[in-house]
């Protein structure tokens, strides 16, 4: 017979990777900020409709950005980063703009 203990094990922690659902809600802001810089940018009157489609597309990066946030702020994952997502996702969308604009007019 063999004195063959089994193998030491570690007891350390293994820390499980969690997506940073916070930096993730503040990428798609951002993305969404830059989309709706380029779709004022290409704002003229022969491309409107390239206009009016990346703004559309602004539109779906915000409610992207809104609810990978709230679920990060939910989850406590990423707080500073997910808070400035969803601000940024609200302030940012172009519905809000033109209208919060337009009421100053």
């Amino acid at each position: 017979m063999s004195d063959a203990s089994p193998p030491a094990r570690s007891h350390r922690l293994v820390r499980e990777r969690r997506p940073s659902l916070g930096r993730y809600a503040l990428a798609l802001a951002v993305l969404m900020v830059a989309l709706v810089a380029v779709a004022l940018g290409v704002d003229a009157p022969e491309r409107y409709l390239a206009a009016t489609v990346l703004a559309l597309l602004a539109d779906a990066f915000s409610a992207a950005a809104l609810i990978v946030g709230i679920v990060a702020l939910v989850r406590r994952r990423c707080v500073v980063a997910a808070t400035f997502g969803v601000v940024i996702a609200v302030l940012g969308n172009p519905l809000v703009l033109l209208h919060g604009l337009g009421a100053l007019a």
